[in-house]
């Protein structure tokens, strides 16, 4: 990721190249980031509710709890049930 003049992290050219497979099918493509990344107390209904029909949900679920420092909704979870799931796997 590469800062962009306003500060915000946008994905390079071998970010999207390197992106898994998977990623072309997740339900996730072409909805609002922002559903995704909520804010500190915003809900995650929108997100979850994309999540659960997503054909993808367990790849997506399983690349983002091995990626300890991805924020934002993956696979239906947050990053705080992730890391709340190492813990108890731990």
């Amino acid at each position: 990721m590469t800062p962009d003049p306003t500060g915000v992290s946008l994905p390079t050219l071998a970010d999207l190249i390197d992106r898994p497979a998977w990623m072309s099918r997740a339900a996730c493509r072409g909805h609002d980031q922002a559903a995704f990344f909520p804010e500190r107390g915003e809900k995650l209904d929108v997100a979850r509710a994309i999540c659960a029909s997503c054909p993808v949900v367990d790849e997506c679920r399983a690349f983002a709890t091995a990626d300890v420092n991805l924020s934002g909704v993956w696979g239906g979870t947050s990053a705080k049930q992730r890391r709340q799931v190492l813990r108890v796997v731990a």
